[in-house]
């Protein structure tokens, strides 16, 4: 930069002129120097401090300043509060010389929030007790949004939408969603297809079904409950099926309980109950037992396999009872009244026969008593006349023998007899007096010339003359043995 320099008139002296200017040369030099340290980057102490004092680099280091101070990574404790913040580390750190383990510091290892417990010496890292991550959304965003391989191992992912709880654990060195727990609830048509060995384990719950489902790496399988629906609606599952085996299909219209054995629908519990016209049948040996009451017969049949019969415990048809009234157990139409009617009776194999009755009650000369036999006619036998054989006709003249008497001379014989003679009281030598006892003694005699002798006789011996017995006479009286009249019904 060129001097400049004032011009002075002559009254001015020279020395005053000369100091002037010289002043004016240290002026200028000042000016060159101050300008080259300008140049060089140098700055005066006023705006050194202006820039870089004290207040300068506070608000330059506020969060609206130019330069916010980052304190991410610094140990200690900020005197203002501070978004949370956790390191991840590959290892705990060393409690004694690592400058992270001060108390109450946190770090995440492996997923896991630890704090460092520092009122006991030397210190320790605590568990907090919670994985580190837990994530909520749907099952289309897990899969879209949130790759496995961005979060920390043992987070967990909660979908929403299927209320399926995924965590993530490595398989085969990879981090991966694996399911965890949880039961989606939804009706059947809404269960989730395309799954695969990570949602091993799913559980589904079919609402309209009440039917839970296990999901086991490749496909659905029934794991507990049972359908309810009518019997048109039971489920037409392709054998062999044999991830439905267990199912249970109870039918409503039916009350019959069946169970998917792998290839056919078995009979597990249940009786149906309609009229007898309703029978099912062309079943096989899977509803060998079945139960059907014939609500309008009243008996209960079973299903052998391959036809009906009557259910053990149930009486059967056919048999005529007696009653002092009109039955109603098990049901009115169970039985029919023997009056010459023709009527439908049960058979064993869930058909019927039109059977006629006996007419036992039109009129009371038409009842019978009942007789043992073979073989049934259901017409009574009418009541005859007993037969009689031998003669009742006037005997004819006939006489009746003489007698004889035989009167043999009796031979001779004696006759015997003996009495006792009570001597009572004797004297003996002294005057004294003794008890004799009675002696027994008899005589002999004989009667009759030689002791032959007869027995006179007398009567009447001559011929009967003749004589006859008039004619006899039969009667029966009364018409049958007393008796009691009950109503006799047939067993259908």
């Amino acid at each position: 930069m060129s001097a400049w320099y004032p011009s002075f008139d002559a009254s001015v002296p020279r020395p005053v002129v000369e100091a002037f200017r010289r002043a004016l040369d240290q002026l200028y030099a000042v000016r060159e120097r101050t300008d080259a340290i300008q140049d060089a980057g140098y700055l005066t102490e006023r705006l050194a401090s202006a820039a870089y004092g004290y207040a300068a680099q506070q608000q330059a280091l506020q969060a609206s300043g130019q330069t916010p101070l980052n304190v991410t990574g610094l140990v200690g404790l900020l005197s203002q509060p501070q978004k949370a913040y956790v390191p991840f580390v590959s290892s705990l750190p060393d409690v004694v010389h690592d400058p992270m383990s001060q108390d109450g510091a946190l770090v995440s290892y492996q997923g896991i929030v630890y704090w460092f417990d520092g009122r006991t010496e030397p210190g320790r890292w605590l568990p907090l007790g919670a994985v580190g991550v837990l994530i909520e959304d749907t099952h289309a965003n897990r899969l879209a949004l949130y790759p496995a391989t961005d979060y920390p191992l043992h987070c967990v992912f909660y979908e929403t939408d299927r209320t399926w709880f995924y965590h993530n654990i490595l398989v085969g060195g990879v981090k991966t969603w694996v399911y965890l727990a949880g039961n989606m609830r939804a009706v059947i048509g809404a269960r989730p297809v395309g799954l695969g060995v990570n949602d091993t384990n799913a559980r589904f719950w079919a609402t309209d079904l009440t039917v839970q489902y296990h999901f086991y790496g490749t496909t659905w399988a029934y794991e507990f409950g049972t359908y309810r629906d009518v019997v048109g609606n039971r489920p037409n599952f392709v054998a062999p099926d044999p991830d439905m085996v267990g199912f249970l299909f109870y039918a409503t219209d039916w009350t019959i309980l069946w169970r998917w054995d792998g290839n056919n629908w078995v009979y597990h519990e249940g009786t149906y109950r309609n009229t007898l016209a309703s029978i099912p049948g062309g079943w096989g040996a899977e509803n060998t037992g079945l139960l059907f009451y014939a609500t309008d017969y009243h008996h209960t049949f079973r299903w052998t396999g391959a036809g009906w019969e009557y259910a053990p415990g149930d009486e059967g048809s056919g048999e005529i009872r007696m009653f002092t009234q009109a039955p109603n157990s098990p049901g009115a139409s169970a039985w029919q009244l023997c009056d010459g009617s023709t009527v439908a009776r049960s058979n064993g194999n869930g058909t019927t026969t039109n059977v006629t009755l006996p007419n036992l009650t039109t009129a009371p000369a038409q009842a019978a008593f009942a007789k043992l036999g073979s073989p049934y006619t259901g017409v009574p036998v009418a009541a005859s006349a007993p037969a009689l054989s031998g003669d009742t006709g006037a005997g004819t003249a006939h006489n009746h023998g003489v007698g004889t008497l035989d009167a043999a001379a009796d031979p001779g014989h004696v006759h015997y007899g003996s009495t006792d003679i009570n001597l009572g009281t004797a004297l003996v030598a002294g005057g004294a007096t003794a008890s004799v006892a009675p002696v027994t003694h008899g005589h002999t005699f004989t009667t009759g010339g030689g002791g032959a002798h007869d027995h006179a006789l007398s009567g009447d011996t001559a011929d009967e003359s003749a004589h006859t017995h008039p004619a006899g006479t039969l009667a029966a009286t009364g018409s049958e043995p007393a008796n009691i009249v009950l109503l006799p019904f047939l067993r259908r």
